[in-house]
């Protein structure tokens, strides 16, 4: 490409100059602004890129309509291999991570609580780990279960049946028994093995979730 200046033809110079502006000559050798400002996104075109590119604070890459954003890390963690219906990423290590289907647990081994065996007379129940209490104990176990802390102990349920023939019974200290009835501190079981009472936890209280065979509330 040549640029006519005084009837002399020159060869015409497109020079790149700072902050993305081209540099041109009219046909007086007068140097020339052609293109200024950093290149829009929709400018760009295909190819690839081998350098990192890093999106600053306020940066957002983003897909709209139909627009594909694909990559191979999450948060500096490769993922590796294809999907299949059902897989998610699992982290096989800090930096790495494949594909696999969740696994999922047997009847078996699936467990709404640890079991805790109660063989004692005057046994205190823990209130603030779930569990699930069975009582073994011949003559009557008088159980009790101090208040639970306020928010941190919230939604802690903690179940407890009987395999004895006794009239066991749970005390709650500082009144913090809601079975929904008035005000009252101990729970009675029946004497019959199967009685049992589900509590839950929630802003200091026990509150009776569901009950077998209590024989009353005092």
């Amino acid at each position: 490409m040549v640029e006519t200046i005084n009837q002399v033809q020159f060869p015409k110079v497109m020079i790149a100059g700072p902050s993305g502006f081209i540099a041109d000559v009219n046909s007086n050798g007068q140097l020339l602004t052609t293109g200024g400002g950093a290149a829009s996104f929709g400018s760009v075109t295909s190819g690839t890129n081998t350098v990192a590119l890093t999106i600053g604070s306020g940066g957002v890459l983003s897909a709209s309509g139909t627009g594909i954003v694909n990559a191979t890390e999450i948060n500096g963690v490769t993922i590796t291999g294809t999907p299949s219906v059902g897989q998610v990423p699992t982290a096989t290590s800090a930096t790495a991570a494949t594909w696999q289907t969740p696994s999922s647990g047997s009847a078996s081994s699936l467990k709404l609580s640890p079991v805790v065996v109660l063989s004692g007379g005057t046994d205190a129940i823990n209130p603030h780990t779930p569990a699930t209490y069975v009582v073994t104990t011949a003559g009557v176990d008088a159980m009790t279960i101090a208040a639970p802390t306020v928010t941190t102990d919230d939604g802690v349920v903690i179940k407890v049946t009987t395999t004895t023939n006794a009239a066991h019974t749970i005390t709650f200290t500082g009144g913090t028994l809601r079975p929904g009835t008035a005000a009252v501190t101990t729970a009675n079981f029946a004497s019959f093995r199967g009685s049992s009472i589900e509590l839950m936890a929630f802003q200091g209280n026990w509150y009776v979730m569901a009950q077998n065979n209590i024989a009353s509330y005092t």
